[in-house]
């Protein structure tokens, strides 16, 4: 395994990352930094069940302590998007880091002001390109997340999915 990005975690990556099975293996690509106000976002309890949990936040409750902590005080957010949006694209720039982000207008956003940023769709090819998952997995995990995730995201990831012979 090569190095690690140092990333920004923002809460829409980490719930389409559970929804598409890569949560667990962006540990192994990214030294993830969520912010105070995404990690309040993922453990927001749902409504109907209050005594329960999002099965995302379970597994981020548990692979926590495999992430970095934001520094104390964190930059003050933006004041537009989300409350996690806000909090994670200022603080990847801040930090000056990457930003892991699946909502296409902050994506923009961010790509705007100069940061990279990677979508899970990206991270789906990523994994396929080092052997991590095969391609069948690739179109299976690309396709659990159409409904949650623009179209001209879905559409890169498809092309470079083809591109490398998936």
């Amino acid at each position: 395994m090569g190095q690690r990005i140092t990333a920004v975690l923002e809460t829409s990556y980490w719930v389409l990352a559970w929804r598409a099975d890569v949560a667990a293996n962006c540990l192994d690509l990214f030294e993830m930094i969520p912010p105070r106000a995404v990690e309040k976002e993922i453990h927001e309890k749902d409504p109907l069940v209050p005594a329960g949990e999002f099965p995302y936040a379970t597994l981020f409750r548990h692979l926590r302590d495999k992430m970095t902590d934001p520094p104390d005080p964190e930059p003050k957010p933006l004041n537009m998007y989300g409350p996690g949006e806000a909090a994670a694209i200022a603080l990847a720039q801040k930090l000056g880091v990457a930003l892991l982000i699946n909502e296409a207008k902050a994506m923009k956003y961010a790509s705007n002001i100069g940061l990279p940023t990677i979508t899970v769709p990206t991270t789906i090819v990523v994994l396929y390109r080092n052997g991590v998952i095969s391609n069948k997995a690739a179109w299976r995990k690309l396709e659990l997340l159409k409904g949650n995730t623009a179209p001209v995201i879905i559409g890169d990831a498809a092309a470079a999915l083809t591109a490398l012979g998936a």
